[in-house]
C-alpha cells in the first residue's frame, strides 16, 4: 500500500537493536546504530543555481563546488509549530484546538572566503538579478521565480570519510534538508571591515529565503536523492590523493 500522507511516510528505520527497559543505557558491544546517540558529523551544502544569472559568465558547477566546499556552519529554518485556538467555558477552563501551523522561511549558511574572493562573487552575482544601480533587473524576461531562485540539497553524514564515492551508503546519512525556491537576501559588505592593527580571516555569512517547507530524510525518495548526489562528487578523493602523492612526492626528496 502506497503513502497517500506526510504522516504515512514517517516510520522507524529498520533496527536490529531496541531499546529496551527505563534506564536509557545504550551500552555494550552488540549494540548497532539503531540506539547510538545522534552525533552530528559532517554536512554537505548542494545548491542549484537559476539558468538566468548564472548563464555562462560565471559557471554553475564551478560555483557549486565553492560553495560546497566553503561552508562551514548551517542553521537550519526554525522549529515548525502548530497554530491553534482557545475555547474558554464557565470557570475559564480553557481548550485548545489545532487549527494549522505556523512556518519560517528562513535558513542561513556562513562560508570561509577564498583570497580570490570567489565566494562574494558567486553571492553578488545571484543577487544581480536586482541591478544595485538601478534598483531593478537587467536581466529578467518575465520577472518570474525560476529566473532567480533555485535549490539547495543539505546533507548531513556520520563523521564518516569515502574516499570513494560510489561507497556512500543511505545508512551514513542523518539528516537531510531539501530547499526549493532558495534565493540569498544579503550581498555582505560588513564582513569586509577592517583596521590597522588586526588582520582576520573573512566568513561571510548569508541568509537565504525559500519556498514552502523543506523535505527531509523521512520521504525515501528525498534520502535516495541524497544519496545519489553523495555518490556523484569526489568529497574526499582530493585529498586522499593529496597525501598520497605527498608521501612520494619528488618536492619532498629533492627539496624543491
Amino acid at each position: 500500500m502506497s503513502s497517500k500522507s506526510y504522516a504515512d511516510g514517517i516510520a522507524f528505520k529498520d533496527n536490529s537493536s531496541t531499546i529496551t527497559g527505563g534506564h536509557g543505557f545504550t551500552g555494550g558491544s552488540d549494540r548497532d546504530d539503531s540506539v547510538t546517540p545522534f552525533t552530528k558529523g559532517y554536512f554537505f551544502a548542494f545548491f542549484a543555481f537559476p539558468g538566468t544569472i548564472f548563464n555562462g559568465t560565471m559557471d554553475a558547477t564551478a560555483a557549486k563546488s565553492y560553495l560546497l566546499n566553503s561552508a562551514v556552519d548551517f542553521q537550519p529554518h526554525a522549529d515548525r509549530q502548530l497554530q491553534t485556538i482557545e475555547d474558554k467555558s464557565v470557570g475559564g477552563a480553557t481548550a485548545n484546538f489545532v487549527v494549522g501551523q505556523t512556518t519560517t522561511q528562513d535558513f542561513s549558511l556562513t562560508f570561509k572566503e577564498y583570497a580570490s574572493g570567489a565566494i562574494v562573487r558567486v553571492n553578488s552575482k545571484w543577487n544581480a538579478f536586482i541591478d544595485p544601480y538601478l534598483g531593478g533587473s537587467t536581466v529578467a524576461d518575465k520577472m518570474a521565480p525560476n529566473e532567480y531562485k533555485g535549490a539547495l540539497m543539505i546533507i548531513q553524514t556520520k563523521p564518516i570519510a569515502r574516499v570513494n564515492k560510489t561507497d556512500w551508503k543511505e545508512s551514513d546519512i542523518i539528516k537531510v534538508f531539501l530547499y526549493e525556491g532558495v534565493f540569498p537576501l544579503n550581498d555582505p559588505s560588513s564582513a569586509f571591515a577592517n583596521g590597522i592593527e588586526s588582520s582576520e580571516r573573512v566568513q561571510l555569512s548569508i541568509n537565504y529565503k525559500f519556498d514552502g517547507f523543506p523535505l527531509n530524510e523521512m520521504n525515501p525518495e528525498v534520502l535516495a536523492q541524497a544519496l545519489e548526489v553523495l555518490q556523484s562528487y569526489d568529497i574526499y578523493g582530493a585529498t586522499h590523493d593529496m597525501y598520497a602523492k605527498l608521501s612520494t612526492s619528488t618536492k619532498i626528496k629533492t627539496g624543491l
